[in-house]
């Protein structure tokens, strides 16, 4: 009773931000501490640019973090979930009726793919192995792999924000969704990070050169700077010093 008063007390104190900053930060390594603000930045962001009839499209939707975001700020929108992993698709089902769910996976091609489960650290489940925090094992599932270009033959949707965290497989997520990026210039919030686009055998700059040079949109890091060039780009996805990212045109 006694810590729970103290709680209420300290959030209502003018100091509260910066008690809560202390803490993560003392708490929490770097790389935790900062996803932690990422999120918070994450919110701040898609609070600003969704209206209330704001269409989502929440690829590696996962529990539906974000997804939860999506339809309470912009509740007369239409929103699309993509979990390729059947007990979260059913979640999502579950927990958020309002949404549309897509068991599969996106990418560049269709048809039935191996899907690593990482047990323990589904977060981080995807089509590739990757180096993975601490010890973990896997199981291997065949999932169907779609194009967001053809999922969208199939609704019909508008949408004006794509987030996508999907462990590596981004820039095969963007060139399944060319004709959709074209057509929409959606705003764009994606996670590159260096452990997991390596296996895919690819670069920042190929994401920045897809993006920036074929679709003219700008990309800029969650703390907001940019518009970021190719070396830029690179330093922080290569360095982990920035891990996610915006892009609009």
């Amino acid at each position: 009773m006694i810590c729970h008063h103290l709680q209420n007390l300290i959030a209502r104190s003018k100091y509260y931000t910066g008690i809560r900053e202390l803490r993560r930060d003392v708490i929490f390594d770097f790389l935790t501490s900062k996803d932690i603000r990422d999120n918070e930045k994450m919110l701040l962001l898609y609070s600003y640019i969704l209206s209330g009839n704001s269409n989502c499209i929440d690829i590696g939707s996962h529990y539906g973090k974000y997804l939860e975001v999506f339809l309470r700020l912009a509740p007369q929108g239409q929103h699309l979930a993509i979990e390729p992993l059947p007990a979260y698709a059913s979640l999502l089902r579950s927990q958020y009726p309002m949404a549309t769910v897509h068991e599969v996976a996106l990418g560049d091609s269709n048809g039935l793919v191996d899907f690593h489960r990482v047990e323990n650290l589904e977060g981080w489940s995807g089509l590739k192995l990757s180096n993975y925090p601490g010890r973990y094992s896997t199981e291997l599932l065949q999932v169907e792999l779609t194009t967001l270009d053809l999922l969208l033959t199939r609704v019909n949707i508008r949408p004006d924000l794509i987030k996508i965290d999907v462990e590596g497989a981004e820039l095969d997520v963007l060139r399944g969704a060319t004709a959709t990026l074209k057509q929409f210039k959606p705003y764009l919030v994606f996670e590159h990070f260096v452990d997991a686009y390596r296996p895919y055998g690819i670069e920042p700059r190929d994401i920045w050169a897809f993006l920036c040079s074929e679709l003219a949109y700008r990309i800029f890091s969650i703390d907001g700077v940019g518009p970021l060039s190719e070396s830029e780009f690179t330093h922080l996805a290569d360095s982990r010093l920035c891990w996610n990212f915006v892009a609009h045109s």
